[in-house]
């Protein structure tokens, strides 16, 4: 099929083709058909490649150049089989024009930061969540670090604070307010918080701790309140028929795969269908974590991510982009665990412009992680996860860490620096 009759037409990749290279290896990914292929780099092959994603070629190179090459020739007649492009005449009544799928720059932080007339409007649109931690006395586990627990705090926000500030930047973006509370039996002045939340009930949901809600019947009064409830499992789990069977979210931290079987036991048999098991590192459990959370090179390749979500994977962290984090000691962050944005006192533009300056945690993507940033899959693979950064490890490729490419930090400093928090004077 490659022979003489290329020798005036060019090879076109489909505008839904990805092209990715490393060192070694190339990779072509069609994001409407989910169909991949990786393919080693000769010099040749390098060269076509590399021309190919040359923007002024239109996604388009010189078949004939090649002829005679016998390993760029498998490779045209792969990449047609496969349906990743077109051999064409330029003189074709038909010619498609092609364009590599390339980030419109216009959209840039660095652009629309120098709008200053529009930057408040635009930015409020970023912000979509907002976490509280009312602080309290409760188990000091460090999961809040990994997904939304209570925080262990020798100070509490008061509900005049929270009023207040949520008062400040709630606005028709902020769909989601979660209030978490550390222990909401001792909680003072709740009825009164309840009250304002009431006006906004559609878009709170109310987290409490298993052990809290055997011993409350606030947890009752959420749910007549109209607000949505999560019932937080840590460890123990609740088995109190009353609590199990009310209309509200249960959600399993567990530690390991018998952790999660054990919880899907319990929905059945007391015929729960609102639950999820959420992992949690407890700094033990790496195997765990290896064998059922983190992924090897053939489940990422089974992601099916489309040109959207490719998109979106270059630019911004979907765990954390645009969601802000309020700690009982005032202070404000883009993610737990990572550096202020700025505290309670703030306005919600100078928050949302804080995080998108210093970017703790919303545009953290894997081209900025070291171990990720000349990977061939990056933009397949999921966003960086607090789960990382916790554990000490660099990336969340089981492949990587079995040939023990990945730098990890001793099991005796992990979760060390996770302690009760204090006030601020």
């Amino acid at each position: 099929m490659y022979g003489g009759k290329i020798m005036n037409k060019k090879l076109t990749l489909k505008t839904s083709v990805f092209l990715w290279t490393d060192d070694n290896h190339g990779f072509l990914y069609d994001s409407s058909s989910h169909e991949f292929y990786k393919f080693l780099l000769s010099k040749s092959i390098a060269e076509l490649c590399h021309n190919l994603l040359v923007p002024e070629n239109l996604y388009s190179v010189f078949a004939g150049e090649y002829t005679g090459d016998i390993e760029v020739g498998k490779f045209i007649e792969e990449v047609l089989r496969r349906g990743f492009g077109i051999l064409q005449d330029e003189d074709d009544f038909q010619y498609m024009v092609s364009f590599p799928p390339m980030l419109n720059l216009l959209h840039s932080w660095e652009r629309i930061k120098k709008k200053k007339e529009s930057l408040n409007t635009t930015v409020l649109h970023y912000f979509t969540s907002l976490t509280v931690y009312t602080g309290g006395v409760c188990p000091d586990n460090g999961y809040c670090e990994q997904t939304i627990y209570p925080v262990c705090s020798v100070c509490i926000l008061s509900a005049e604070n929270i009023i207040g500030f949520l008062s400040r930047v709630d606005s028709p973006y902020l769909s989601e307010i979660n209030i978490v509370f550390s222990s909401i039996g001792d909680y003072p002045d709740i009825h009164r918080l309840f009250d304002w939340l009431g006006t906004r009930r559609k878009k709170i949901t109310i987290y409490v701790r298993a052990e809290d809600a055997g011993n409350s019947d606030v947890v009752e009064e959420v749910i007549k309140n109209g607000f949505n409830a999560v019932l937080l499992h840590a460890g123990l789990v609740l088995t109190d028929s009353r609590i199990m069977k009310l209309s509200l979210r249960h959600v399993f931290l567990v530690t390991s795969d018998d952790n999660c079987k054990n919880a899907e036991d319990i929905c059945k048999q007391d015929g729960i269908t609102d639950f999820v098991c959420v992992p949690v590192f407890n700094g033990n459990n790496y195997e765990f974590f290896n064998d059922c959370v983190f992924l090897n090179e053939e489940e990422i390749l089974r992601t099916r991510l489309s040109r959207h979500e490719i998109f979106t994977h270059q630019v911004i962290n979907i765990n954390y982009f645009g969601r802000l984090f309020l700690f009982p000691d005032g202070n404000v962050f883009a993610g737990p665990g990572k550096c202020p944005v700025g505290n309670i006192h703030d306005t919600v533009y100078s928050l949302i412009i804080s995080e998108m300056d210093k970017n703790t945690a919303w545009r953290k993507t894997r081209d900025m992680l070291a171990r990720c940033k000349t990977c061939i899959y990056r933009y397949l693979c999921p966003s960086p996860s607090s789960y990382e950064e916790v554990m000490g490890i660099d990336c969340i490729c089981t492949d990587k860490i079995k040939r023990k490419e990945v730098a990890m930090v001793p099991p005796e400093s992990i979760l060390s620096g996770i302690a009760i928090m204090h006030c601020r004077q």
